[in-house]
């Protein structure tokens, strides 16, 4: 019998006492022949992780040879150590690959008629991704971090970004963004043919337009009404009522009739909008009937 064979008898002696060690030991030889083979693509890293954590959590109980213990725990500590080490590297693998991908894009779109027709198409994508459903918030992000590689002064940076945190749930800091992007609109808003359609936002190339101006004018007075509805003290209810009066004109000046959709954090249209803060700016401590909704 050659050295090897002698050496896996003995082991296989040594455990079949021991079935529980067995398996375990079983176990931990399938997954590192199976691994490496790729048999456990993608899932390779999850599934080590959790043999190891089981088998760390297996050698602190039960009444099992001291030695099995320690061996036992001392391999799941290695898979796991092993799998965050893989998952660590394919991650900082990815982030290189990415950054590489964004600089190559951000210098093959340098001459503007490539320029406006990649953003055309990214932009595209981007809106896309905030409205079908279910939404990936983080290709969202993606989409749009590229974006604003490629033109960070473009209005569909701030708006995005806005629609994103939304989705996510983080209504103040998407207002941030969109008081930028009112800010921005007033500059970089060119003065000529907008039919008030939102094709004019990406066909004028700097992503600010009459109807996305609008609607972000009525996405600030919903969420200023909701504040205002939510809060005690009477003068400051009566403030954020003012303010959320103020984004209504917007919403009159550059998109005419305003709007009917009432969409996720947007429960009011205008007409309902402006027919609830006049209530509430006749009598601010009234209760909002009904309480808006996020």
């Amino acid at each position: 019998m050659s050295a090897f064979l002698r050496w896996l008898f003995y082991i296989f002696e040594y455990l079949k006492e021991r079935p529980a060690s067995l398996v375990v030991y079983l176990s931990f030889a399938v997954f590192l022949i199976l691994w490496p083979a790729g048999f456990l693509v993608p899932y390779g890293v999850t599934v080590g992780t959790i043999l190891g954590s089981v088998a760390i959590a297996l050698s602190s109980i039960g009444s099992g040879h001291i030695l099995d213990k320690w061996i036992i725990a001392g391999i799941g500590t290695a898979v796991v150590g092993l799998c965050t080490a893989t998952d660590t590297s394919e991650q900082l693998r990815a982030q290189k690959l990415r950054s590489e991908l964004e600089k190559d894009i951000q210098a093959y779109a340098t001459l503007a008629d490539v320029k406006h027709g990649f953003v055309l198409f990214v932009t595209h994508r981007l809106g896309d991704c905030v409205k079908a459903p279910p939404v990936d918030a983080d290709h969202c992000d993606d989409l749009e971090s590229l974006l604003e590689h490629v033109d960070e002064l473009n209005g569909s940076v701030p708006y995005y970004k806005a629609e994103i945190l939304r989705i996510r749930g983080r209504i103040r800091d998407s207002d941030d963004h969109l008081y930028n992007y009112l800010e921005a609109d007033d500059r970089l808003r060119p003065v000529g043919d907008d039919d008030g359609s939102i094709s004019a936002c990406a066909t004028n190339g700097t992503g600010y337009c009459r109807q996305r101006t609008a609607w972000v004018c009525h996405t600030l007075a919903n969420d200023l009404f909701r504040r205002g509805c939510e809060t005690i003290e009477i003068s400051q209810r009566r403030d954020l009522f003012d303010r959320a009066q103020k984004q209504l004109v917007c919403v009159s000046k550059w998109f005419e009739g305003g709007f009917e959709q009432r969409l996720r954090t947007r429960p009011l249209d205008t007409v309902g909008l402006s027919a609830a803060l006049e209530m509430q700016l006749k009598n601010p401590s009234r209760p909002c009937v009904p309480p808006p909704k996020t």
